[in-house]
């Protein structure tokens, strides 16, 4: 471990136990749950001081990557997915790009004849056919988010419960759609009773709704979907563009 802080000289010496330690957790060498080496244990592995130690893991505490107990010492935190509304890609592909393990359980799936909102934002006919699913997505075995969207029938006439159990994006991709735009709302709330009983959460936890329309590449208007996440497993990224 001295061999690899020797090679950055030109950064502090917390700055380079914190990058080795983010490396380690990266590679799968702390698993989440697992705890640290003793501030001790470091002191001897590092050949520098106490303060320099605790310098290292205020930077892994604050970004989220640690966490310490008084009296216990600092444990690894569960990863969290980084969500980004700015590019079109689905749940399943940012958790493969995150390295976790993924999956959907449908919780309802079935045609129904468009309600009148829903309807009115498809720009469709008020009881034309649509889709109407909600999943629970699972990262390692977690809710994660739940989901509720409708899609016309006629756009996807033999679309199964099944199909809707992996990957939607992939899905589409097979039958020739690809998604050019989604337009994003976005809006912090309080869970209501189910969304508190998927999460694991109280009345008083947070959580994010984004409700979506997605459109072709076509420009025809495709998917009106709400998905409500449980803030405490993503990263939430925008970007700002000045034109």
């Amino acid at each position: 471990m001295t061999n690899y802080i020797a090679q950055k000289q030109s950064l502090p010496l917390y700055v380079q136990i914190a990058d080795f330690i983010k490396q380690e957790i990266e590679r799968g060498n702390f698993k989440p749950g697992s705890i640290l080496p003793s501030e001790k244990q470091l002191v001897e592995d590092f050949n520098v001081s106490r303060v320099t130690v605790r310098k290292a893991i205020q930077i892994l505490n604050d970004e989220g990557l640690t966490y310490s107990e008084k009296g216990k010492g600092t444990f690894i935190a569960q990863q969290k997915l980084k969500h980004s509304f700015v590019n079109v890609v689905g749940l399943t592909e940012e958790s493969q790009l995150g390295g976790q393990k993924v999956s959907n359980k449908v919780i309802d799936f079935e045609i129904i004849e468009a309600p009148a909102a829903v309807a009115q934002k498809l720009q469709i006919a008020e009881s034309s056919p649509v889709y109407c699913c909600s999943r629970q997505r699972l990262l390692d075995d977690r809710v994660a988010s739940f989901e509720t969207f409708y899609i016309p029938v006629s756009y996807l006439p033999k679309m199964t419960e099944e199909d809707m159990a992996g990957s939607k994006f992939a899905y589409l991709e097979a039958k020739g759609y690809s998604i050019g735009q989604i337009t994003q709302k976005l809006k912090p709330a309080l869970p209501e009773k189910r969304i508190q009983e998927y999460f694991d959460i109280d009345p008083l936890t947070p959580i994010l709704i984004n409700e979506s329309l997605s459109y072709l590449k076509d420009g025809q208007l495709f998917e009106l979907s709400t998905v409500y996440f449980k803030t405490s497993e993503y990263d939430f990224e925008l970007v700002a563009y000045n034109e």
